[in-house]
């Protein structure tokens, strides 16, 4: 009897494994001639909305968010570490209409930060707030799927109560916003 012997295959070069081998967990560590700084920053203040849209991965309707002074400690150590620019989102921003802007009003006069802006669904915004906190706010992003209110209802557009259609009516009447999609 004769044996067989079976022929191993010789191995990939490692840039070419397919499943590399894992390498033991080393933290990021920046050259050392710099450290990182934050210029950007996308703070969430909280996660609520008023709109219970299906396609959202925004989906806990029942968070909380820090009070006044802890949000204004935490952007000031931001800054302090470089921060320029300031984004507000959520959920959705305008639920707490005067804590958003008393912190836009902060880190404009007091942070003295280069830019801020928010992300809204455009649907809470009043020209009352603009009004009043406009100066602190440069820029301004509305969620805007759709101007076609079937196409906002096929996508699951609704708001909180579950009613659909209603962004579009919502956010029209408003001018600052009606030509900003």
């Amino acid at each position: 009897m004769r044996s067989h012997r079976i022929k191993r295959a010789k191995p990939y070069p490692p840039e070419h494994d397919i499943c590399p081998r894992p390498r033991p967990y080393q933290p990021y560590r920046p050259p050392s001639d710099r450290s990182p700084i934050p210029v950007s920053v996308n703070y969430f203040p909280h996660r609520q909305c008023n709109y219970a849209c299906v396609f959202c991965f925004h989906t806990n309707l029942s968070s909380t968010r820090l009070s006044l002074p802890r949000a204004q400690e935490g952007l000031r150590m931001l800054a302090a570490a470089g921060m320029k620019k300031l984004n507000i989102s959520g959920g959705e921003p305008f639920l707490h209409a005067q804590f958003l802007g008393k912190l836009l009003r902060f880190a404009k006069e007091e942070l003295q930060l280069e830019g801020t802006g928010v992300i809204c669904n455009g649907s809470l915004v009043t020209q009352a707030w603009i009004d009043e906190y406009g100066d602190y706010l440069d820029f301004m992003g509305v969620s805007c799927d759709s101007f076609d209110e079937e196409t906002n209802e096929a996508i699951g557009r609704r708001d909180g109560r579950g009613r659909q259609g209603m962004h579009w009516r919502k956010v029209h009447p408003h001018d600052t916003l009606g030509n900003a999609c």
